[in-house]
């Protein structure tokens, strides 16, 4: 082989090395790319308008909030809400909706001044959980019910179970809180869990002595109860809180969204 023939061949090396090189460089950002477009560029409604303000201290206020409804029993809530001129904020899902106007009872919630915050569409633990991808497409249907049903586009949320929930991994917990917090919404957990989501449903006044119990001394308070059809007693419960919190100083407030 002479000279030449050495030099052609050196190059030919040189230049399908260099395109091997382009080509894995071209593949990893196509693949980051592709992974990026996966979670960002998915689900395009699913990001808040704006971020909640924090909770401001002061006055010594409580927040009602209600999980897993619309229902028939979120309009007796709604009903002793509005007796008292209380406002409170709603966590909603869509699971009732063969068996209510969800749609009407939302219009409601708005027109009498409470607040709509983002829980899930069909409360299905294994399902939500399964992956952030899962998660994110479970939170939008229920986002876009809410905006076709009432032109409301709901800036905060709950997780099903809460951030703290036995039903998925603390890893998965971690990467779905991530990726809320980077669309822009705030999500809120609870001071005061009454147990009024069991099987056992109780009586009014034991979830009264708990929320009372619990709320001594504290200048804020977040209160979970459930608007979902089985806890019948929940209404009268709320009958019964809300002078004996007044008697207490504390004012009512929906949270801020």
């Amino acid at each position: 082989m002479n000279l030449w023939q050495k030099c052609e061949l050196t190059a030919i090396y040189i230049i399908a090395a260099m395109l091997v090189v382009s080509l894995t460089s071209l593949g990893t950002k196509t693949v980051r790319a592709y992974k990026a477009d996966a979670v960002e560029d998915k689900y395009p409604s699913l990001y808040a308008e704006k971020t909640a303000e924090p909770l401001a201290p002061g006055q010594k206020t409580v927040y009602f909030t209600f999980d897993d409804g619309p229902s028939k029993n979120t309009e007796n809530i709604l009903d002793v809400l509005l007796e008292h001129n209380v406002k409170a904020t709603f966590f909603v899902c869509a699971q009732c909706a063969d068996s209510v106007d969800v749609p009407a009872i939302l219009k409601r919630m708005l027109k009498e001044g409470h607040e709509i915050g983002l829980h899930t569409y069909m409360h299905d633990f294994n399902k939500v959980y399964r992956s952030l991808d899962d998660y994110l497409d479970d939170l939008n249907q229920i986002n876009d019910y809410i905006i076709d049903s009432t032109g409301y586009r709901p800036n905060i949320l709950r997780f099903p179970g809460g951030s703290g929930t036995v039903n998925a991994s603390p890893a998965m917990i971690k990467q779905i809180i991530a990726e809320i917090t980077r669309r822009g919404y705030t999500y809120y957990d609870w001071d005061i869990d009454t147990g009024d989501s069991t099987k056992t449903v109780y009586p009014a006044e034991t979830l009264l002595d708990r929320i009372i119990k619990n709320t001594k001394d504290r200048q804020r308070v977040i209160i979970l109860m459930h608007d979902s059809p089985l806890p019948k007693t929940t209404p009268q419960a709320v009958r019964l809180a809300i002078p004996a919190l007044r008697e207490q100083g504390y004012d009512f407030d929906k949270l801020p969204a």
